[in-house]
């Protein structure tokens, strides 16, 4: 977000945001209404908002000392250690989820480039196609 963007311009476009029960899209079941969902009090919160820095820091410490994990330093500085711990746990599987993936398709691409461009036939496992790889790169540096 640009620096003049603060928690307070974003809370007062909430509050001139809000919908009411007429301008509602969604459709409500079993005699519920846009009331039964809609917390009027509610106050947005934001992190450039929060002054104490010990607090900040302590956040910035439990969430593994990683500033980008914004959701965790959220959830510490405004829920509890608790749920920061839980956000920052799915957060580290999520990255390990997008690593695992990535990996896929790295070893995906390898294999469509043996198999293809190289023509050699290559077992589709990781293991052969690494080892095909580097028998492929060794093969090619004599």
């Amino acid at each position: 977000m640009e620096s003049d963007c603060t928690g307070y311009v974003l809370s007062k476009l909430y509050v001139t945001g809000k919908i009411n029960g007429n301008e509602s899209a969604f459709v409500y079941m079993n005699g519920s209404s846009h009331s039964d969902y809609h917390n009027a009090s509610y106050v947005p919160r934001f992190l450039d908002e929060v002054d104490n820095q010990t607090l900040r820091m302590e956040a910035l410490r439990q969430c593994g000392g990683d500033s980008s994990r914004v959701q965790c330093i959220f959830d510490y500085i405004f829920t509890d250690d608790q749920l920061a711990k839980q956000t920052l746990k799915t957060d580290k599987e999520q990255q390990t989820s997008l690593f695992e993936i990535s990996m896929y398709f790295y070893h995906l691409t390898l294999w469509l480039y043996l198999h293809v461009m190289m023509k050699v036939s290559v077992i589709s496992t990781k293991t052969s196609v690494l080892c095909m790889y580097r028998h492929m790169l060794y093969k090619n540096s004599s």
